[in-house]
């Protein structure tokens, strides 16, 4: 499984590996898996503070220009969830 963040979101899962512990980022995760287990959360309860939202498949180009024009990520990224979602089961067909 591969999992991408913002480099400002690995400095803080590195933090947060370092603080408490954890052999490296895997534990953290795993950790964070667990915990999300024993919890269940409802989706979309804003009491919990995690929200989800179902996965919604649009055409590429499409989902390229909707985060192209958030304005919030730089190529490099939209590039790479581009291509996560290529190999992805939800495009295999395509």
């Amino acid at each position: 499984m591969n999992i991408s963040v913002t480099d400002d979101q690995a400095k803080m899962i590195d933090d947060w590996v370092f603080l408490h512990d954890y052999a490296n980022r895997s534990e953290f995760f795993r950790s964070v898996v667990r915990f999300i287990a024993q919890k269940p959360v409802v989706l979309n309860d804003v009491s919990s503070g995690i929200q989800f939202e179902e996965f919604v498949k649009r055409p590429l180009p499409e989902m390229r220009k909707m985060l192209e024009s958030s304005g919030k990520y730089n190529k490099k990224f939209i590039n790479e969830i581009i291509s996560g979602l290529k190999d992805s089961p939800a495009y295999a067909n395509n």
